[in-house]
């Protein structure tokens, strides 16, 4: 009893210890908010305490400032139970341990164990045969918290498989009606919300809002009396995030009302002050976005955007998720611009995103994401005002983003990256070629959008006729202030894989698409006619030319397309005598 007393006191100093820390649980919802940010926004969502001496301490994937050892530590203070054991070895350990060393290598035995998570995986294994059905649950759950924590530090994803195996067994050895097992259940949910995040399956969505789901109803049904209105907060918030997460996936408005209603259940039954009230409410600001998005209404973007900023002033500064919601923040009011087109939208768009940014540790794996959409930002701004400042900051942010970003674990996000951070770095060269003629600009304009066309090739991005036709005009604009052949040939190289790339003319928009390259195209083969007389290159103008313009006559069901043919178009035929 004594050593239980003490174990119990200690556990008690820890978790109070911990808490001054604030360890928080997190998910990220990926939500677009606009056509002009390539990146999708990543969206903070939830942040609680268990009851009793349970707290959810994933760890959220933008955190910053922790080593892998303060969230061990974290971890390791805060997830004992009422009936929890030691983990270090007892004297059965002791023997199981003898034994192994009989059956193991001396290369093998030589293995470092010194990390924490080797810690627990020992402690789940040595007891496994001799601890109480409880207590190896509570080990797995430790060491599944353990192995998330080492995932949202170093991205890689066997570790977040492998959490969600030991929290899936935490929850399997408990029976039905223990108390800790809604607890469990609802923690594997979250982990698969995080797993969905990365690879979008649609497994792991579907089995994540069951989890959650059946941890709340089992938690109101037979434990409803033993746990208060804040405690149930936390099972509460963690279906709505799932729910949230399927509502994007889906887009069935059922999903996100009652993912709004949760929420809003939730952060009222949160008293004025309790520190997990912000992040409540920075989820109520995704939900509210995901319905603008859907309903285009103002007011939700309005409402959005206040509920973020109460986050904002219920976060202290020095706090990782000040960091995230003032991330947040930037981008809504980024988005309210798209809008209003008002000065103070973008202004303050650009105020938060730079305090985001500064806020950051140097070279985080986030610098780089948040580097980009702040250049895109500064530009649309520049577009509006004409201030060369704008698009100076912009090119050294797009130039850091493109160097400092890190290569992310999965492939949807290493493909991607690198491509769009290229395509941003070359238009705002351009975008400064254009204001001061400096041709230095657009040699290194072209030199980017060249890596970001080869990236497309390599990945068969489906923006690689685009990309292909950016390179197409850079060079060609190159060619009008040097006059150098090598440029034009160039410049009909790229647009002749533009048009081989271009969708199929089978709606309106592909054909207006194809009929812009093909014009574009024609025409530079016009510019090079006049400048060698080659037959050919008369021949292709034509023929380009002609193709272009019965694309403009087609026309569908939504109306005839626009039949004012492109002027280098008109002239191609004109030499023809076609018109």
């Amino acid at each position: 009893m004594a050593r239980r007393a003490h174990a119990v006191a200690r556990r008690d100093c820890l978790m109070e210890s911990a808490r001054s820390r604030r360890p928080y649980i997190s998910g990220v919802l990926s939500l677009t908010l606009s056509d002009t940010i390539h990146d999708p926004l990543h969206l903070l969502l939830m942040t609680s305490s268990l009851p009793q001496s349970f707290r959810q301490l994933i760890k959220p994937i933008e955190a910053v400032g922790f080593s892998l050892a303060d969230l061990e530590q974290a971890f390791l203070a805060t997830i004992g139970g009422e009936d929890s054991e030691d983990d270090e070895v007892c004297d059965k350990c002791e023997k199981e341990k003898e034994k192994e060393k009989e059956k193991t290598s001396p290369r093998r035995s030589s293995k470092s164990k010194s990390d924490k998570v080797s810690k627990l995986r020992d402690s789940v294994r040595l007891h496994k045969s001799h601890g109480s059905e409880a207590n190896n649950a509570l080990r797995h759950a430790k060491l599944g918290r353990a192995l998330h924590g080492r995932f949202e530090l170093h991205g890689d994803p066997h570790d977040l498989d492998e959490a969600i195996t030991h929290l899936s067994t935490a929850m399997a050895i408990l029976p039905p009606r223990h108390k800790h097992r809604p607890m469990y259940e609802s923690n594997v949910g979250l982990m698969l919300c995080v797993r969905y995040e990365h690879t979008h399956a649609d497994k792991d969505l579907e089995r994540a809002v069951t989890y959650c789901r059946n941890s709340l109803n089992t938690l109101e049904s037979q434990f409803g009396d033993s746990y208060s209105a804040i405690d149930k907060a936390w099972y509460r918030a963690n279906l709505a995030t799932a729910l949230l997460h399927r509502y994007e996936r889906h887009k069935q408005l059922q999903n996100l009302e009652e993912s709004l209603t949760i929420w809003k259940t939730a952060i009222s039954s949160l008293p004025d002050g309790h520190p997990d009230k912000a992040s409540y409410q920075s989820n109520l600001s995704a939900v509210y976005l995901a319905r603008y998005q859907n309903t285009n209404s103002i007011e939700d973007l309005d409402r959005s955007i206040t509920s973020i900023r109460a986050a904002i002033r219920g976060t202290p500064t020095d706090d990782i998720h000040w960091v995230v919601y003032k991330y947040m923040a930037s981008s809504l009011f980024f988005k309210r611009w798209t809008r209003s087109h008002r000065e103070d939208d973008i202004d303050r768009s650009i105020e938060a995103g730079k305090a985001a940014l500064a806020a950051l540790p140097n070279k985080h794996r986030y610098s780089s994401k948040y580097q980009s959409e702040l250049a895109t930002k500064l530009l649309s701004r520049y577009d509006q005002t004409g201030r060369l400042e704008d698009v100076n900051e912009a090119i050294d942010l797009s130039k850091d983003a493109a160097v400092t970003f890190a290569h992310a674990s999965y492939p949807a996000e290493r493909n991607s990256t690198p491509f769009s951070r290229l395509t941003a770095l070359s238009q705002a060269l351009t975008k400064r070629f254009e204001k001061t003629d400096e041709i230095s600009d657009l040699d290194e304009a072209i030199k980017h959008a060249k890596q970001a066309a080869a990236i497309a090739d390599k990945s068969r991005s489906p923006e690689r006729h685009t990309s292909h036709f950016t390179v197409a005009n850079l060079i060609y604009t190159r060619f009008e202030r040097l006059g150098q052949a090598a440029d034009l040939d160039e410049s009909i190289s790229h647009s002749n894989i533009a048009v081989d790339a271009t969708p199929g003319s089978k709606s309106q928009k592909d054909r207006e698409d194809l009929s812009e390259k093909l014009s574009v195209l024609s025409s530079h083969h016009l510019t090079r006619f006049e400048f060698q007389r080659e037959p050919a290159d008369l021949d292709a103008a034509v023929n380009f030319a002609r193709t272009a313009l019965e694309l403009k006559k087609a026309g569908d069901g939504d109306g005839p397309l626009n039949l004012h043919p492109h002027p280098a178009t008109r002239y191609a035929l004109a030499l023809a005598r076609e018109i």
